[in-house]
């Protein structure tokens, strides 16, 4: 706002303007928004997997329906409910040294393909290459825009376990818990 008494501003910010807002991914997010503040949350998507990873992503699983804010935790306790009555099909219980027993998650936005992690890191740049071409309007030193720093979507996606404390607490459910 400070900016449109300026000279020349407003009619060169007319173009990065219409930049972002063509942008379907700032577009839809500026809708959302409007959602968030006046009526309700926002909620992905959601989809999961339980299984045993090597830290590089699922070695073996299952998918599995996982509500948007159910967390990763009550997930796990739902197959250890299920391993205690059917026994653990998927074996992610049994002894291996070279994995960990995991719960793997997915959110999505409707009508992107990306993981909402990756969906804000594009948002990021997006709305910083304006900001940038505004500074560099001004006449000032533009900083590097980056996200070379930013840890992979594996770190995010991924909740592992101790086998052996999954041992306990599946020992622990009350077999009067696995009624039908």
């Amino acid at each position: 706002m400070a900016l449109q008494n300026e000279k020349g501003f407003t009619t060169w910010y007319r173009d990065e303007r219409t930049k972002l807002t063509r942008d379907p991914l700032i577009k839809f997010l500026g809708k959302q928004r409007d959602v968030v503040v006046h009526q309700k949350m926002l909620i992905p998507k959601s989809g999961g997997a339980v299984g045993i990873t090597e830290l590089r992503g699922m070695k073996f699983g299952l998918t599995f329906p996982v509500r948007p804010l159910e967390d990763s935790d009550d997930a796990m306790q739902r197959y250890l409910h299920h391993a205690k009555k059917q026994g653990d099909f998927l074996g992610i219980l049994e002894p291996d040294e070279e994995s960990l027993p995991c719960i793997q998650r997915e959110w999505r936005l409707e009508g992107f393909d990306d993981d909402i992690v990756d969906l804000c890191a594009k948002a990021w740049l997006r709305v910083g290459e304006t900001i940038a071409a505004v500074l560099k309007w001004l006449g000032e030193d533009v900083p590097p825009l980056s996200l070379d720093c930013r840890h992979g979507t594996l770190k995010v996606q991924f909740r592992t376990y101790d086998r052996d404390k999954l041992r306990e607490q599946m020992r622990a459910i009350p077999s009067k818990s696995l009624k039908k």
